[in-house]
């Protein structure tokens, strides 16, 4: 729930709604003059939360063809309930907290149809849900009535719940814990002040940190920092409140750094945070990895926002959607911006108080039957032999257990769905091969597949693609493979056939050493305040492991108190933005051993590889990671 102010959103809502009717006009898209309105072949859905006490909440769906503004009650006949507060997409569903209500609307991601309706109260006591979150095939919820329910997503049934703090008003997930915000915000005298941190394997309460009052929203960034953002006490006489931005170690429970903000309000994607909210028209962006505060107002052309009520990122293609309440009690509308602030087209009467975009991935056919998107996706994981780095283990979990091909599945699952993250390849050598059904095609003179990685700008770490063809049709990946040839390879400015070799070390948690075939050596430092687990691959089980490959030279500089690794031109993984032309990738750019040009009329396997080999103490090594690769 994205709350501005509490005292607005709850008691003006009741004192006007007399005096205003809504309308149900079908939403206006508008572009500029420049750009089309393009959602990557996505749809997606707004939620609404509506009028307090009124139920008229309403979930709106979209895609480039169409628009429904109550797609809910259009398919179910009903209304989803009153005070929807906040939505998420995980598997095929998507699960929307309705506080008055007392219920999560469990929905179909597919074609918006109700699967199923989980009270969470009775006539006797209220939990009001506010926020959730999704792990291992469990939902978390967080109530108002202070306790979080846990939910099985086979059974959607409420398995257990436990109880936090005071009034719980976010929920978020790290090194397999839960956060908790515990606001206290019925109590505008004394609000709590408190993250409650559960252990999520024994569901139970670990300990209790203590954060500025009134703790909101609450979320991890793509390395598992925490952030939150507390709203303090209400000032009425100067009718604002006294925010205070916070970051907490996953590790060690306790407050890494705080910042002085002006906003009650944070989203994220992943790499930076959005804060947003007390002045209501202004989006400030902060790089989670440092805390630089570099963009004090993200809309670049002057387009105004009367109130922003939420923040959500395209994780295809990096655009911002904005969500604007209005005057809160009439339709608002959703801004679309690209990532740089410029503004590619707006959606007009979407509902009352839209606060949350998610992006189904789903489109519709002729028909308005919904379909699965054309995005093809890998089918199987042939391989994963990451090389030691500070996030394996982690991206994905390694579990006492693990073997190799439990680790290929989990691989999978992070590829098959672009929100679960993201597939680590560790230090130089460390790669995953990846087979598709059907195979893609070699389309003349386009773009044929795309691989997401977390790059951005001044962080690039670029990873070698390799093709090849199931000539023999066994279904095995041992055929030729053939080199994508990028920027740097048609500059010279390559090294081919480096090798490395690292030395597992006696101890999980030691420093791991490595050797390559110019002479060198040198000792992989460690993390530990991010990343305390071992880097070394626990499931592997080899002394020591030796890669080879191409060596593509890093452009790390030390820039205005910031390290900065930029990208190469094109061709590589993980190397350019992922809604940026030059993260796609031709066919045609593949080449044999001798480096010259192969025609492929279509492949069938993909193999991507860690290219750079450095590491700086205060950063760890450059490393590789993906979150899907998806067919054009």
């Amino acid at each position: 729930m994205k709350r501005v102010l509490f005292i607005i959103n709850i008691i003006l809502p009741i004192l006007v709604c007399l005096l205003f009717t809504s309308c149900n006009d079908e939403p206006l898209f508008q572009t500029n003059d420049q750009t089309d309105i393009d959602l990557q072949n996505q749809s997606i859905y707004v939620l609404c939360e509506g009028l307090f006490n009124q139920n008229n909440s309403s979930l709106a769906y979209f895609d480039s063809n169409s628009a429904v503004n109550d797609i809910f009650f259009s398919n179910n006949g009903r209304k989803i309930g009153d005070t929807a507060n906040s939505i998420i997409h995980y598997g095929n569903k998507l699960y929307i907290a309705v506080s008055v209500s007392d219920n999560l609307e469990v929905i179909d991601a597919t074609n918006g149809k109700s699967i199923k309706m989980i009270p969470f109260g009775n006539e006797n006591h209220t939990r009001q849900p506010r926020a959730i979150a999704a792990y291992k095939n469990k939902i978390y919820v967080c109530c108002y009535d202070g306790t979080v329910c846990r939910i099985d997503t086979a059974t959607l049934t409420i398995e257990e719940s436990i109880s936090t703090g005071r009034n719980p008003d976010g929920i978020a997930v790290s090194n397999g814990k839960l956060f908790v915000s515990n606001s206290g915000g019925l109590d505008f005298n004394s609000p709590d002040n408190t993250i409650s941190v559960i252990d999520i394997d024994s569901f139970t309460e670990t300990t209790k940190i203590e954060v500025h009052p009134n703790p909101g929203d609450i979320i991890a960034d793509n390395k598992g920092r925490i952030f939150v953002i507390s709203r303090g006490k209400y000032n009425h006489q100067a009718n604002c409140y006294d925010p205070l931005l916070q970051q907490i170690d996953p590790i060690t429970n306790s407050i890494a750094q705080s910042y002085q903000t002006d906003a009650c309000n944070i989203s994220t994607d992943g790499e930076n945070l959005y804060l947003y909210g007390q002045e209501e028209s202004s989006i400030a962006v902060m790089e989670t990895a440092t805390g630089t505060l570099f963009n004090n107002n993200f809309i670049m052309d002057g387009t105004r926002i009367e109130r922003v009520y939420g923040v959500d990122v395209n994780p295809v293609n990096g655009d911002v959607y904005v969500c604007d309440a209005l005057d809160y009690v009439t339709p608002g509308s959703i801004y679309c911006f690209d990532k740089f602030g410029y503004r590619k087209f707006v959606i007009r009467n979407v509902g009352i108080n839209p606060n949350s975009v998610v992006f189904a991935n789903i489109m519709q056919t002729e028909n308005n039957q919904t379909a699965e998107p054309k995005l093809q996706t890998p089918w199987k994981v042939l391989s994963y032999r990451p090389a030691p780095g500070q996030f394996v283990n982690e991206m994905p979990l390694y579990e006492d257990g693990d073997n190799d091909s439990i680790m290929r599945v989990k691989c999978l699952e992070k590829l098959s769905n672009t929100s679960s993250g993201y597939v680590t390849l560790g230090g130089f050598g460390g790669s995953i091969t990846v087979a598709f059904l059907p195979a893609i095609e070699n389309k003349a003179d386009d773009y044929d597949f795309q691989i997401l990685g977390n790059a951005f700008v001044g962080s690039a770490e670029p990873g070698i693609i390799k093709v090849s063809a199931d000539i023999n049709q066994n279904g095995i990946a041992d055929d030729v493979w053939y080199e994508i040839a990028g920027s740097d390879h048609l500059s010279g400015n390559i090294t081919e056939n480096y090798s490395v070799t690292y030395l597992r070390p006696d101890t999980p948690n030691s420093p791991i050493s490595w050797n390559d075939n110019l002479g060198n050596s040198g000792i992989m430092d460690r993390l530990d305040s991010f990343h305390p687990q071992p880097y070394y691959p626990q499931w592997i089980e080899d002394s020591s492991i030796s890669v080879t490959g191409t060596l593509l030279h890093h452009t790390l500089e030390y820039v205005n108190g910031q390290w900065k690794s930029y990208p190469k031109e094109w061709g590589y993984a993980d190397n350019q933005s992922n809604n940026n032309e030059a993260s796609k990738i031709k066919i045609e750019w593949a080449i044999d051993d001798a480096g010259n040009t192969v025609h492929l009329e279509k492949i069938d396997f993909i193999e991507i590889t860690t290219a750079v080999h450095l590491q700086e103490e205060l950063i760890g090594e450059l490393s590789t990671e993906i979150s899907s690769i998806i067919v054009l």
